[in-house]
C-alpha cells in the first residue's frame, strides 16, 4: 500500500514508499520516473499525503488543485414489469443487458433545460438466476389479477412464468465538474496501514437533478409503449428524482486537472505533473475482481465457521422450507437443494435477516402453541398448511397477524433464492445461458412472432453446425492446435 511519493532537495521525485501487507513494515522503492495508476481518488491521496518542505501542501499542489474537480457519472434506474414477456419459451438470452441494449445521448441541449446527456442502459431477460430472484414472485400476481402470495406448486409456477419477464433501465449521465466538490486528507483517520485517508465533499446540482427527471420521464415513456408496468413509484424532487449518492457509479474523475496553466491544473496534456516533471498520471479506473478473492474466501470460511442459528430454529426452517417449495414428480423440495443451510449462512453475511429471522420463528411457534398446544415443527401437515395459510397470503390475512405475515414472505424468499441458485433450481427453471460453441440463436417461433429472421448469409458465417460442442486446445507451449 503506497503512502506517499518520495523526493529529494530539489523536490524532484525518487520513488515511492509503501506498506508491505504480509510484514506491516515500511520499504521505498527507487525509481527515475513515478507514474500514478491508482485511480482517481487514490492517485489524489498519493499526491496530498506526499509533503515535504519542497512540496508542502501536497506533491505538485502549488495550484491547490490535487482533489478538486471530483466528478463521477450520474445514475439512476427504474423498473418495470412487461406482461407480454410471461410464460416465455426459455432460450439462451445471456446477451440482453447493459452492454448489447444500449442507447446513446440522442438529443439537442438547446432545447432542454440541463446541460449535458446521459445514455440508456436495459437490462433483464432469461438470465443466470443469482440472489434475488424469486423475491416478490408471488407478489406480481396482483399485476394480472391473480392471488397474491402462497406457497407450494402454485409458487414454483409463479416463478417460471414471471421468469424474464422484468426490465429495467438505467440512465448514466455527464454531470458538471465543479471546483467545490472535492476530496482531501482526513486529519483524524487513517487506514489499517497507518495512511491517512480521504474525506469527501460532493453535492449533486440542479444540472444533475433535472437530467435525472428527464431519464425517469424517458424510462416511462419507453416502457408505456411497450405495455410495461413500473414497478414502484417514480421518484420526485424530494429523492433527487432516483440519483445515486455520488461515487455510487464509481466512475470518478478529476482530481487532477489537466490544463496549461500552472495555476489552475495539475498536470499537462501529457498527464505530466506541472511542479514534478518526472511524476506523471494514468488516472483509471479501480480493477475489477471477477470469482472469488483472497479476502472474500476468508470471509466465506468465518462465516461457515460461525453458527447463527439454534437447533430448534434449523429444524423448524427445514419443516417450513419443505411447505414452500416441496418436491415434485421431476425436481426435488427446498431441503432438498440445502435451502436451510443457505438461510443459515445468508443471515450471517446479511445480519438484517438476523433479528426477522429469530424473532418470526418465534412468532410462529406462539402461534402454534395457541391454536394446537406445540411449537411449529411438531405440528403434522394439515396444521402446518392451516398455520401456512393464515399468513402466506397477504391481502387476506387477519391486521393482528402482520408480523407473521412479514416474516413468511421473507422465508418464502430466501426460499426461493437459495433453491434457484442451485443446480437443481437452475435446472428446474429452464435456464439456458451460454455454451462454449453451441448457440442456437432466438427460436424460429419467437422470431415468427415478431416478424423477423436471421440473415442465413450472414447465419452461415457465423455458424458452423459441424463444430458444435467441440471446444480449443492448446499445447503446452500455448499454441493453439483446434
Amino acid at each position: 500500500m503506497v503512502r506517499e511519493v518520495t523526493t529529494d532537495g530539489n523536490g524532484k521525485a525518487t520513488g515511492v514508499s509503501y506498506i508491505n501487507k504480509e510484514d506491516r513494515k515500511e520499504y521505498q522503492l527507487k525509481g527515475k520516473t513515478v507514474i500514478l495508476a491508482a485511480s482517481a481518488c487514490s492517485s489524489a491521496r498519493i499526491l496530498l499525503n506526499s509533503k515535504s518542505s519542497q512540496h508542502p501542501n501536497g506533491l505538485g499542489n502549488s495550484s491547490d488543485m490535487t482533489g478538486k474537480y471530483l466528478h463521477d457519472s450520474t445514475g439512476s434506474s427504474r423498473a418495470f414489469f412487461v406482461p407480454d414477456l410471461m410464460n416465455r419459451k426459455t432460450y439462451n438470452e445471456d446477451g440482453v443487458g447493459g452492454m448489447h441494449v444500449y442507447s446513446p445521448w440522442w438529443l439537442d441541449n438547446k432545447n432542454l433545460d440541463f446541460p449535458r446527456g446521459y445514455h440508456i442502459e436495459v437490462w433483464g431477460g432469461l438470465g443466470m438466476p443469482s440472489y434475488g430472484i424469486g423475491f416478490g414472485a408471488a407478489e406480481m400476481n396482483k399485476y394480472i389479477g391473480e392471488t397474491v402470495g402462497g406457497y407450494g406448486d402454485k409458487l414454483r409456477e409463479d416463478v417460471k412464468k414471471f421468469y424474464g419477464s422484468m426490465i429495467g433501465v438505467s440512465g448514466r449521465g455527464e454531470c458538471i465538474a465543479r471546483e467545490d466538490n472535492y476530496c482531501e486528507i482526513d486529519p483524524t483517520t487513517v487506514d489499517e496501514w497507518g495512511i491517512p485517508v480521504l474525506r469527501f465533499n460532493y453535492t449533486w446540482s440542479d444540472h444533475e437533478r433535472k437530467q435525472a427527471r428527464h431519464m425517469h420521464n424517458t424510462f416511462e415513456e419507453i416502457m408505456h409503449n411497450v405495455g410495461g408496468i413500473a414497478l414502484g413509484d417514480k421518484p420526485g424532487a424530494d429523492q433527487d428524482y432516483g440519483l445515486l449518492n455520488p461515487g455510487r457509479i464509481i466512475h470518478e474523475v478529476g482530481t487532477t486537472r489537466m490544463g496549461d496553466d500552472p495555476k489552475k491544473s495539475v498536470v499537462n496534456k501529457f498527464q505530466q505533473m506541472h511542479d514534478v516533471d518526472n511524476v506523471s498520471e494514468a488516472i483509471e479506473s479501480s480493477p475489477k475482481y471477477y470469482g472469488r478473492t483472497t479476502e472474500e474466501m476468508y470471509l466465506d470460511d468465518a462465516l461457515l465457521e460461525e453458527k447463527f442459528l439454534t437447533v430448534h430454529e434449523l429444524e423448524t426452517l427445514v419443516v417450513l422450507c419443505d411447505l414452500i417449495l416441496p418436491a415434485n414428480d421431476q425436481f426435488g423440495s427446498a431441503v432438498d437443494a440445502g435451502v436451510p443451510e443457505f438461510i443459515e449462512f445468508i443471515s450471517k453475511d446479511i445480519p438484517k435477516h438476523q433479528l426477522p429471522l429469530r424473532g418470526g420463528i418465534m412468532w410462529l411457534d406462539n402461534r402454534a402453541n395457541k391454536r394446537f398446544n406445540k411449537v411449529f415443527k411438531s405440528c403434522n401437515a394439515i396444521e402446518h398448511k392451516q398455520l401456512a395459510d393464515e399468513i402466506a397470503y397477504p391481502d387476506k390475512a387477519a391486521p393482528e397477524l402482520s408480523q407473521g405475515v412479514e416474516f413468511f414472505t421473507l422465508v418464502r424468499d430466501l426460499t426461493l433464492t437459495g433453491y434457484y441458485t442451485t443446480k437443481m433450481g437452475v435446472d428446474d427453471l429452464g435456464y439456458k445461458g451460454n455454451q462454449p460453441n453451441v448457440w442456437d440463436g432466438v427460436p424460429d417461433d419467437v422470431l415468427k412472432e415478431h416478424g423477423l429472421s436471421y440473415d442465413e448469409e450472414w447465419l452461415a458465417k457465423c455458424v458452423d453446425q459441424s463444430t458444435r460442442n467441440e471446444t480449443a486446445q492448446w499445447d503446452d507451449d500455448g499454441n493453439l492446435i483446434t
